[in-house]
């Protein structure tokens, strides 16, 4: 079966959300490490290889889903929904303008 994404946003959040379901089913701690938090992300996105880029003003990062900790997964779930809600309003306001 094939899944027919709106956006590679919304490929990437239902990545992200999958990893976090896995990730609390096994028992991941949430107190294991801060790592960054979504109003430090600049951008987070996935490559032709799946693996995901998290751009912060310290540092970009290339990473896999399953690598990020338990409340770096939540944080980037935050982000990409609130980056996906951005676009929504900004083609909204396009139509109506």
């Amino acid at each position: 079966m094939t899944y027919n994404y709106q956006s590679s946003e919304t490929s990437l959040l239902k990545r992200l959300k999958n990893s976090l379901k896995l990730k609390q089913k096994y028992g991941y701690n949430r107190d294991v490490s801060a790592g960054f938090i979504a109003d430090d992300i600049r951008d987070i996105f996935q490559d032709i290889s799946g693996e995901i880029i998290v751009s912060t003003p310290s540092f970009n990062q290339r990473m896999k889903i399953r690598e990020l900790n338990l409340r770096e997964t939540e944080e980037a779930i935050r982000f990409v929904q609130i980056k996906i809600a951005k676009a929504k309003l900004e083609e909204v306001t396009k139509c109506q303008e």
